[in-house]
């Protein structure tokens, strides 16, 4: 649903190639370790498989997909704690079909007698030789420490990514009635996305909407006079009276309860101008409060927008609303300058973390 955390599983495999020094190698593959713990992310690692806890057989490849297919996890993160075994850790990207990505440890310099500790860069230049060989798609933290920050930011641009294709695989999207005549920019083609990207759209006429907030109304639902406090408090200046604020209240909680009993991400919604015309109210505002509650809700049914909104969101790890809004007119004389308008979209929650 869309106000879950997207908490993503990372499979974490330390590979090594048994020629280089086993202390130094075992040191990278705690640091990693730590490294991970530091920055919160949750990850399921192969000490379980031998004494190192190390992948460096291509034997041992089954055992780990049947592991990490029990623990669910999401994407693979492969440190090459030296050289490392390009032809297990190509197999196992392969069999787990994840997002995937390399990294290794920046080499110190060869000791006085020509000894190198690790050859981690080799290492992954020849295992993404290989995915590239297998069709495995892939991606790459450049050859860093681990202190560094490029190392710490790429890893979180990662888990972003992962969670990114976590939600696009589930996606449910609300539909409230069709897109205005005139609209045809977002205009869509229900079949293809469900064929191509398995995303689902889900239904709903006006009058379906307009009746669960009338029930709202009429039963007199708690939510809607806790939110009537809640509004004119922060609306002391404007001259509205209960039954807008009632109306603005039922109409949230008619789309937050479809929303969460059907598990939807997103909503595309008919705002303009037939709900507003049936309600009495402008519905806009309804949009800009369900996205501050991490429910995106897109304006004139925009189905696609709505796929954009949710990836965008999850991008930023559900931490923070999205901003949607048309490029509406050029400035006049900054070159560099555009104005951003819709009509009323925008979460309140959203000015509070960036303004």
């Amino acid at each position: 649903m869309y106000n879950e955390k997207y908490n993503i599983k990372l499979g974490l495999v330390p590979t090594s190639r048994l020629v280089y020094s086993r202390d130094d190698t075992l040191k990278y593959k705690n640091l990693t370790k730590e490294k991970l713990k530091q920055l919160n992310i949750d990850f399921v690692d192969i000490d379980w498989l031998n004494d190192d806890g190390l992948l460096y057989d291509p034997r041992d490849v089954d055992v780990i997909v049947k592991r990490f297919n029990e623990e669910k996890i999401d994407a693979l993160f492969c440190p090459h704690c030296n050289f490392g075994m390009e032809e297990a850790v190509a197999k196992l990207a392969k069999k787990m079909n994840k997002p995937f990505l390399l990294w290794g440890p920046r080499d110190e310099a060869p000791t006085i007698n020509g000894a190198r500790l690790r050859d981690s860069l080799c290492g992954i230049f020849a295992t993404s030789k290989v995915l590239k060989i297998l069709n495995v798609p892939f991606t790459y933290i450049e050859n860093c420490r681990i202190e560094d920050n490029i190392f710490s930011h790429s890893l979180k641009n990662f888990i972003s990514v992962a969670a990114v294709v976590n939600s696009f695989k589930n996606m449910r999207i609300g539909q409230i009635g069709t897109r205005p005549q005139s609209f045809l920019t977002v205009m869509y083609n229900e079949e293809e996305l469900l064929k191509k990207f398995g995303i689902e759209i889900i239904p709903i006429t006006l009058i379906e909407i307009v009746n669960s907030m009338n029930k709202l109304i009429n039963n007199n639902d708690k939510r809607i006079k806790s939110d009537i406090k809640y509004y004119k408090k922060k609306f002391n200046k404007c001259n509205f009276d209960d039954n807008v604020f009632t109306k603005i209240a039922a109409l949230k909680y008619a789309i937050k309860d479809w929303a969460e009993e059907e598990h939807l991400l997103a909503v595309a919604m008919q705002c303009w101008t037939a709900l507003q015309d049936i309600t009495g109210i402008m519905p806009c505002f309804v949009n800009s409060e369900l996205t501050g509650e991490n429910l995106p809700v897109l304006c004139e049914t925009d189905v696609c927008g709505a796929i954009s909104a949710i990836i965008t969101q999850t991008a930023a790890m559900w931490k923070t609303p999205i901003f949607f809004t048309d490029l509406t007119m050029r400035h006049p004389e900054n070159n560099n300058a555009v104005l951003l308008w819709h009509c009323g979209n925008f979460s309140y929650n959203y000015w509070i973390y960036y303004v």
